[in-house]
């Protein structure tokens, strides 16, 4: 079965495969999917870094880390994704059904990537940039937490009327 993604997931899959091309990477990996979440705005994972009193540009510094530099001249026409960050993906599609959604957005994206890091489905010497963010107190329990916080908020909201 394919998966679904909101608008604001396709665009962040976009991102992450520019920012792997950027780099000249032949395969979009964990670290480019989070680097993917940090552009655009009001999207579920920036929204969800901002509960926790993140920024997209220290998520950006802390993963940058890992990656090799953007180069003018070592470019690729096109990434595709690594077996690690397919098992990311399907994470994702996972974690839609735990929140009970139907399509995988830019929460569902950074989940899975906190429980790639954490659970150990990233075991590259080189992974080390998003794993980052655990001391930063970027975790899957954190931001799962959050995310069940901010749905619970909007219902309170909604059936108050506002």
């Amino acid at each position: 079965m394919a998966i679904q993604f909101t608008r604001n997931g396709r665009k962040a899959m976009l991102w992450a495969q520019v920012e792997a091309m950027r780099r000249g990477e032949l395969y979009v990996e964990p670290e480019h999917l989070l680097l993917g979440l940090t552009h655009g705005e009001d999207t579920g994972a920036l929204r969800l870094l901002d509960r926790l009193n993140l920024s997209p540009i220290q998520v950006r510094e802390a993963i940058s880390v890992s990656l090799r530099p953007e180069s003018a001249g070592t470019r690729v026409a096109s990434s595709q994704l690594s077996p690690v960050a397919k098992k990311v993906v399907e994470q994702a599609r996972r974690e839609t059904e735990v929140t009970a959604d139907d399509y995988v957005g830019t929460e569902h994206l950074l989940l899975a990537i906190l429980t790639a890091a954490e659970n150990g489905i990233d075991n590259r010497e080189d992974a080390g940039g998003y794993i980052s963010l655990q001391f930063m107190g970027l975790t899957h329990e954190r931001a799962a937490t959050a995310l069940i916080q901010a749905g619970e908020e909007a219902k309170t909201a909604e059936a108050a009327g506002e």
